[in-house]
């Protein structure tokens, strides 16, 4: 089974990546999965990408697309299917996935799209921690520390509170990003594969 999901920032993309890996046993590849293993097994492609970030450019789609047809041509998708998480982005790399899984002659059975209600998405997204010293993340409600101040891989600990960074801005970006992807669902994608989950409920711990 090869599946794509869709769906704005803490719409929940991760928590139904797990469950459908778990019961399909499919391969949840992401784009920064597939960019690390890429330059860490030094492919053509990861070199590529490696010598625009080196250099604090952003890297182009032609690298982008190259990398993820270098996954997907691999024997385990072959094997065992795939669900695409974070690609594509764009309505040119949405071109580009539809070229390159005809010619690795692979079928795409369903896009997963996530709607979640946006005040819903403000509530988890400002209840998010984020730890200074590792990058640990933590939720005040979903995922909380044991001790109320201190992460759990170091002693001393200062957290970032996501609310207070960003509130102002997420409407404007999620916005952006919706306008985005109602693109690429409404202009490259096959409608009959689309899968709609809707989230209209707050969740409780």
């Amino acid at each position: 089974m090869n599946l794509l999901i869709m769906g704005l920032p803490g719409a929940g993309k991760g928590t139904q990546a797990e469950f459908i890996v778990k019961n399909y046993g499919v391969n949840h590849i992401s784009t920064g999965d597939m960019f690390r293993a890429a330059m860490k097994n030094e492919t053509e492609m990861g070199k590529l990408a490696k010598s625009f970030i080196d250099k604090g450019e952003l890297v182009p789609d032609e690298v982008t697309n190259g990398i993820v047809k270098e996954r997907l041509a691999q024997d385990d998708i072959k094997a065992s299917g795939f669900l695409l998480d974070g690609y594509p982005r764009t309505i040119d790399q949405a071109h580009a996935l539809d070229t390159m899984l005809e010619e690795l002659g692979i079928k795409l059975d369903a896009v997963v799209n996530i709607v979640v209600n946006p005040d819903i998405l403000v509530d988890r997204l400002s209840g998010r921690y984020i730890c200074r010293n590792c990058g640990a993340t933590y939720h005040k409600i979903f995922n909380p520390t044991k001790v109320e101040g201190v992460c759990a891989f170091v002693v001393v600990m200062t957290f970032i509170n996501v609310r207070m960074m960003f509130q102002k801005q997420l409407k404007i970006v999620w916005m952006s990003i919706l306008k985005n992807q109602l693109q690429l669902l409404n202009t490259t994608l096959n409608l009959d594969l689309l899968k709609t989950l809707k989230v209209n409920k707050k969740l409780a711990k």
